[in-house]
């Protein structure tokens, strides 16, 4: 990349995340993909797996700042898939959907100050917006959210993964002047 040359042909940097925790990359400002990952130990499909993979979701949007981020099989005997090789589900299947089902194309992460596990994006072209938050504790963890220039904002909808829940929604919460509070369930 140092190279004016090559550097002015790359249009994305992309690598694996096998058995790398997330870092912060010089992308000399280009589009930064996490292209595959999985881990290839004996299938496990608990929340406990799924927090696992929230906590790595969430630093390689954060800490590495990737632009993009996938999962490298659907199907698979081990954890190297989303689903068991029936296509069960595994809990991390839905973690990555409390990510992909709200952080959409055109979103961009915006600040957050002040707290553990939790992400916030923004669309680009509108004032749409999502928050996705994980506890990893195994008790509720009860959290109050401030949106910075979101005052219009009156109704949020929790959508929850957890060891009984799968990409649930919720009853909606109301916002009062630009905060509200919610409960994040243990392991959710």
């Amino acid at each position: 990349m140092n190279d004016v040359t090559t550097s002015n042909m790359v249009g994305i940097l992309a690598a694996h995340g096998y058995g790398s925790s997330a870092a912060r990359v010089n992308s000399y400002g280009k589009a930064l993909w996490e292209t595959e990952v999985s881990t290839v130990d004996p299938y496990d499909g608990s929340i406990g797996n799924g927090i696992y993979w929230a906590q790595q979701i969430h630093d390689y949007l954060t800490v590495a700042e990737v632009n993009a981020w996938h999962y490298w099989w659907l199907f698979n005997e081990d954890n190297e898939g989303l689903t068991d090789a029936s296509g069960h589900p595994a809990k991390r299947m839905y973690v990555l959907g409390n990510f992909s089902r709200f952080v959409r194309p055109n979103y961009y992460r915006i600040g957050v100050s002040g707290a553990r596990g939790i992400s916030a994006y923004q669309d680009a072209n509108s004032s749409s917006f999502a928050l996705v938050a994980f506890n990893s504790d195994t008790q509720p963890r009860v959290q109050f959210f401030n949106l910075t220039n979101f005052l219009s904002v009156q109704l949020v909808t929790p959508w929850v993964t957890s060891s009984n829940l799968s990409l649930a929604a919720q009853d909606r919460v109301a916002v009062t002047n630009g905060s509200f509070t919610c409960t994040l369930p243990p392991m959710s």
